[in-house]
């Protein structure tokens, strides 16, 4: 998930614009839109946060349904 901080509100675009995109360019399943917390924001943040977790979370649970169990696996042994 990406997930950042900024000094300021017009850095907030930089966590979706770029930094998803670097993620998932590397490989990396980036199934719902990032999060940036200004410094500002710091004492506050909870209430984004649990509102970006709310509208998050239903794209996460689908993304990780589609990852395969290590262990259902043949030949994978989780000892």
């Amino acid at each position: 998930m990406p997930l950042m901080t900024a000094a300021r509100s017009g850095h907030r675009h930089v966590v979706d614009t770029y930094l998803g995109a670097l993620l998932a360019e590397a490989g990396a399943c980036v199934p719902a839109p990032g999060l940036c917390v200004l410094e500002r924001e710091f004492d506050t943040a909870e209430v984004g946060i649990e509102l970006w977790v709310d509208r998050a979370a239903p794209a996460v649970a689908d993304a990780l349904a589609d990852v395969p169990d290590p262990a259902a696996e043949p030949g994978v042994s989780r000892r």
